[in-house]
């Protein structure tokens, strides 16, 4: 994602503002998009150093800095550099090093004659010495593979990476959410349980639920440690028909507590988000269940039980005997005790 720094936002009067997105910005955007596409489309075998470089020198005004460093971060986080094949930098460095000193002290140092001798003894000649020295630092791994996109996708990518980066300061969440798609609303309520978030539901209407949301810590200090967790549900969010969210982020070195808001229509930031698997232990669990001779197969679960008045319960799967007994289960976290006592007042409230 985008950190805080390439995001183009301000305070003010206790809001968080992003800077106003016009049709002039994402033309603009679109065109140094492809700028960037093509500088780095054509500098496969390059070194990182080069390729950075290589996109810092485009043209722009000064208000279109955090822009184009944004897009060109997006793009390179899409691509596989690797360091150079070769013998190991480190044993090489000692290796020159130690003959370097014995050359100084003997007072016959020359470099050229230093490097051809090392790279004589390791078979190798000394333009490859010298790119081996250093392959294992950042800024010399090659540039191996590029992720095909166009413009219009990096610029989506784009403008959604710029709310997330809001979202990664969040303490909390507040979405309102408008889809007749039991599916749609099963998926976001099963990834907010993969990424370990509480929330409380609230249903407005038949097609709107109103969803609060935060971290574990978040019932005891406000907290920013879930920011990441909040931020990544958000593709997920704005697929409903229409949403709005309200979030509590701290911006700025002062880490003032501010409100941002955005609200939008479904495919505002793109395409839908990518699957979403099940945790690791449930896997586990599974996996486990199938291997065991107890007559039991486990299934992930695929209905959200809404009651009214009560809120919801989302089941993580469907346990079911070789006599057709069925057993919903949700995996609770160590720190969701009071989640526990609600999910059974729920139960005694309504569910079968």
């Amino acid at each position: 994602m985008l950190t805080a720094d390439l995001v183009p936002a301000r305070r003010r009067a206790g809001k968080l503002l992003l800077a106003k997105w016009t049709r002039a910005r994402g033309e603009r955007a679109g065109e140094l998009a492809a700028e960037v596409l093509e500088i780095i489309g054509a500098s496969l075998g390059e070194t990182r150093e080069t390729v950075e470089q290589d996109l810092a020198a485009i043209e722009i005004n000064p208000a279109e800095l955090k822009l184009v460093r944004g897009l060109a971060r997006l793009a390179l986080q899409r691509c596989r550099f690797e360091a150079e094949d070769g013998d190991d930098p480190v044993a090489l460095r000692a290796q020159l090093f130690a003959a370097s000193t014995a050359a100084r002290l003997a007072g016959t140092w020359q470099r050229d004659v230093l490097v051809a001798g090392v790279a004589t003894a390791r078979g190798l000649v000394p333009e490859q010495l010298d790119r081996l020295l250093f392959a294992d630092l950042r800024g010399t791994h090659l540039l191996a593979a590029t992720h095909v996109e166009t413009p219009v996708e990096l610029v989506e990518r784009y403008v959604l990476n710029l709310h997330q980066a809001v979202l990664l300061r969040a303490v909390a969440i507040e979405a309102t959410l408008t889809t007749r798609d039991g599916a749609l609303l099963r998926d976001i309520f099963r990834r907010l349980k993969f990424h370990r978030l509480l929330w409380r539901s609230e249903r407005i209407d038949d097609a709107t639920v109103r969803l609060k949301i935060d971290g574990p810590l978040a019932l005891f200090s406000q907290s920013t440690r879930y920011g990441l967790e909040l931020a990544v549900v958000l593709p997920a969010l704005v697929q409903c028909d229409r949403w709005s969210i309200v979030a509590d982020v701290r911006w700025g070195r002062d880490a003032v507590t501010s409100s941002f808001e955005l609200a939008g229509r479904r495919g505002a930031f793109g395409g839908p988000a990518g699957p979403v698997s099940l945790p690791d232990e449930l896997q586990q669990f599974c996996d486990a269940l199938e291997r065991s001779a107890l007559g039991w197969r486990a299934e992930p679960a695929a209905t959200v039980h809404d009651v009214p008045g009560v809120g919801v319960f989302v089941p993580d799967l469907r346990l079911i005997s070789k006599h057709g007994d069925v057993v919903l289960l949700e995996a609770l976290g160590f720190w969701s005790r009071e989640a526990v006592f609600r999910r059974a007042d729920l139960v005694a409230a309504g569910l079968g």
